[in-house]
């Protein structure tokens, strides 16, 4: 394990980091580990969560999520939306800046002006850039030249206008891969902007040493406060490692050379958690369990005409109650996670609780039944493909499955394959996640649309239903209960096609230091640290 030595460490943390009368001993340091390491510091490639914790910290949209997956101003100071509900009036704040850097005049950060939202959002469809988050801006008109339809009217005030109207159009301006940049910043950088970021975020870029550490400074100009006492953000400083072992990681947790990690490998999880999913006292005296539920599914997918036994639609109901999902998230999971018992959106997502469905109910009495009206099931093998990473979820399932009756193989690919035989329709069974992109059942309930069969979207699935076609199109013209009826009349017609059986709704799990205070987490697992505190008397490491 690379530890860092402290007082090395400390004097090259805070080097250049001197505009208060603090000493490197009294500065705060959040220091967390991530093993999957950060590929880009660009918000245009905020795709995965590594990099998107970084950049949240580095950069400021119009707006944001709060805990509770609600639309708040961040940049924007207000906006309007018109009786079309197709052009929105964005009003700004006057007192946000771009951190300070060498692409500004003297090195001084400027105001944020409605001309850089424009630029922001034209590069991100730029097709030279490639980036991932193009998507998330389709909704917006474009012009007779092909650029998008929006208009800075005046340093404070731009216009967006839409192609039809698009209920979570908010929610997909709050990912961050709408954190606002400069263009001089691009302009000095080019590609190497990935490496030399330049926002308005609550820290500003320090050093990144790719693979060993990156280093964040707190933003002395941050426009956001607590109260005029209590300026943002209260620590000085965010330390971000990249060991890949997440054992030795945990023992970094243990010796106090890190305040927070974020999930659990396989190997750890029953030593950390009970099977009720409190923390063992090995880890309760000193740590504190955040857990959240989290916009993600986990389910086993069938691929619709590739194989005829799973073809039958008795058979994947008879399957799907076969499984024991009360035990599965209690024994494999350590109590991390809910049941899938109402579909496969997560629970959290629906205005009112959705309910629950008998086809997700165990009842192996029944599933037996079922089979028994299937002809030639006798001698059937089913495989299910999977990777590395779930493999024991996927052995539960195995032993489920054989107690009916059920011969099953369950064949482990590496990811990237895995990944490529699912979008290539090579799988007949496969055990995957969706994670949300935006706090909406639609982003779930996309995957079944029909024009969205890959490889032009997500629909692993092949499933084809004129009927829920249409439901989806009219939900996206539809607002309030009545878009919210038909959702839930999508997700009933999904339970009864049972193109996948849904297995659990994940939880947001995090290991925090009782020294750290204020840290909170949403259903989107987005690292927001403008509030997080630590108690100075707790701050050095063991």
């Amino acid at each position: 394990m690379n530890r860092f030595i402290y007082p090395i460490f400390f004097l090259v943390l805070f080097a250049a980091c001197g505009s208060n009368n603090k000493t490197a001993s009294d500065k705060t340091v959040f220091r967390y580990n991530e093993p999957g390491g950060v590929s880009s510091l660009d918000p245009a490639f905020a795709r995965n969560l590594e990099n998107i914790w970084v950049v949240n910290q580095l950069y400021d949209g119009l707006v944001s999520l709060d805990a509770k997956m609600q639309v708040q101003p961040q940049v924007a100071k207000s906006w309007e939306l018109d009786s079309s509900k197709t052009s929105y009036t964005f009003t700004l704040k006057k007192e946000v800046f771009f951190h300070d850097n060498p692409c500004f005049k003297e090195g001084k950060g400027r105001a944020v002006v409605a001309d850089d939202v424009v630029y922001t959002l034209e590069r991100l469809v730029d097709s030279k850039l490639a980036s991932a988050g193009r998507w998330i801006l389709d909704g917006i008109q474009r012009r007779e030249d092909g650029s998008l339809d929006v208009s800075a009217i005046n340093d404070t005030t731009l216009t967006i206008k839409l192609k039809q109207p698009v209920p979570q159009f908010l929610s997909l301006l709050a990912m961050q891969y709408c954190g606002l940049v400069p263009k001089e910043a691009i302009a000095m950088y080019g590609d190497d902007f990935r490496a030399n970021p330049v926002g308005c975020g609550p820290f500003k870029f320090f050093i990144w040493e790719e693979g060993n550490k990156l280093i964040l400074h707190k933003n002395e100009r941050y426009y956001m406060q607590d109260s005029p006492q209590a300026k943002l953000p209260y620590l000085d400083a965010v330390a971000v490692s990249f060991i890949k072992d997440q054992s030795a990681a945990l023992m970094g947790m243990q010796s106090g050379e890190f305040d927070f990690m974020s999930g659990l490998d396989a190997a750890s999880k029953h030593r950390v958690l009970t099977p009720n999913g409190e923390l063992t006292n090995e880890f309760s005296s000193s740590f504190k369990a955040i857990k959240t539920p989290f916009l993600k599914t986990d389910y086993l997918g069938v691929r619709i005409g590739l194989d005829a036994l799973l073809d039958e639609q008795k058979v994947r109901k008879a399957l799907s109650m076969a499984i024991n999902r009360e035990d599965l998230v209690k024994f494999v999971l350590n109590g991390l996670g809910k049941p899938a018992s109402s579909g496969f959106v997560p629970e959290v997502l629906w205005k009112d609780a959705a309910p629950a469905h008998e086809n997700f109910q165990y009842n192996p009495t029944k599933a037996k039944a079922l089979l028994s009206e299937v002809p030639g099931l006798a001698g059937s093998k089913i495989v299910i493909s999977t990777t590395s990473g779930a493999i024991e979820v996927c052995e539960y399932v195995q032993r489920q499955w054989n107690a009916i009756g059920i011969n099953v193989e369950v064949e482990i690919l590496p990811s990237s394959h895995h990944r490529e035989q699912c979008s290539a329709g090579n799988l007949a069974l496969f055990r995957k996640s969706w994670i949300a992109d935006y706090p909406d059942p639609e982003n779930f309930l996309s995957l079944f649309y029909g024009p969205m069969q890959v490889p032009a979207g997500p629909n692993y699935f092949f499933y084809q239903n004129a009927e829920y076609d249409k439901l989806y199109e009219h939900s996206m013209l539809a607002k309030g209960d009545e878009r919210e009826a038909l959702l839930l009349e999508m997700q009933e017609t999904i339970n009864e096609d049972m193109p996948l059986i849904p297995l659990f709704y994940d939880e947001v799990f995090q290991l925090c230091h009782k020294r750290v205070e204020n840290l909170q987490t949403d259903a989107m697992n987005v690292l927001d640290l403008s509030r997080v505190r630590i108690t100075p008397t707790l701050t050095q490491p063991k």
